[in-house]
């Protein structure tokens, strides 16, 4: 399995129907914004990954049909304890659609299927011998950020009428899950992570502006406690939240709130290329004609 780059300048120039789903791809390209995903919806599991060790998977090697359906990312990690095993493999699917797919638990055991297809496929290419043939546990992540309340199960039983009698021949599959409109802010910032803060942003993305403001103040400070070596980090941050305003605000109230995040954010490193980043991006999106359809959203 191959591993995948993504080229951040596209970020920066994604057409407006493409935010929901690329902004968090982009913010999970960080390993430690996969590790704050984790740290919420499996903290048990996530202390025992050495994230330090992430390596993003290419998903090219995927069957088509689920290539051109899905949004999602595929990370290998290593245990921090050769105690515990080896690698494990995260996939995490981004389900922004508010209609809730009835359909997910069949999604994600047809990408794991072929995710271990795959696997096998390179056991043969390589000559691995069959005593070390052995595949890779996986771990499913759905991140849900739609508004409608998620009331479909993800097994594939609930998917069934199961006849008496059969169910233990029904395939199991279990996996997390994260709905971040409906959660509790407490819940998406159990470590302190930035990205769980930046997620407590996103709950309020369409809502009330007093809210809007409340929270992106509330997560600012969070989110400036990053390391130094961290600056990518802190501006990949201070980009999404530019963008979001932009993106997801009503028109007459993003000038305004545009100037709050750049009066918070003065004084901190790369601030000045933060802003310059940002105005570049407004501009090719003005000259692309994207402009006027986040005006009319």
């Amino acid at each position: 399995m191959q591993d995948n780059t993504t080229d951040t300048h596209s970020y920066y120039t994604a057409p407006i129907h493409q935010f929901s789903d690329h902004s968090i791809r982009l913010l999970l390209q960080q390993p430690a914004n996969v590790q704050g995903l984790i740290d919420i919806v499996a903290r048990h599991l996530s202390e025992r990954l050495d994230f330090n060790r992430l390596v993003h998977v290419n998903r090219s090697f995927i069957w088509e049909d689920l290539r051109e359906q899905e949004a999602d990312l595929v990370y290998r990690l290593p245990f921090r304890s050769s105690v515990h095993g080896g690698e494990v493999l995260v996939y995490i699917l981004i389900e922004h659609q508010s209609t809730v797919d009835s359909e997910m638990a069949f999604r994600l055991l047809s990408y794991m299927v072929s995710l271990w297809y795959m696997q096998r496929r390179d056991w043969h290419t390589q000559k691995v011998p069959m005593a070390q043939r052995r595949l890779y546990s996986i771990l499913p992540i759905v991140l849900y950020t739609g508004t409608s309340q998620w009331n479909k199960p993800l097994t594939l039983s609930g998917m069934m009428d199961v006849p008496e009698g059969f169910e233990e021949f029904i395939p199991s599959l279990k996996a997390l899950f994260l709905s971040v409109k409906t959660s509790d802010p407490s819940e998406l910032t159990p470590t302190d992570n930035a990205f769980g803060w930046l997620l407590t942003v996103l709950q309020k993305e369409k809502g009330d502006k007093t809210d809007f403001i409340n929270a992106l103040l509330e997560a600012l400070p969070r989110i400036h406690r990053l390391d130094p070596k961290e600056a990518e980090r802190w501006q990949q941050a201070i980009l999404y939240l530019y963008q979001l305003i932009a993106h997801q605000r009503p028109k007459e109230e993003r000038a305004e709130l545009h100037t709050l995040l750049s009066e918070q954010i003065q004084g901190y490193s790369r601030t000045k290329e933060v802003e310059t980043m940002a105005q570049t991006w407004a501009e090719h999106l003005f000259e692309q004609g994207i402009e006027q359809g986040i005006e009319q959203g």
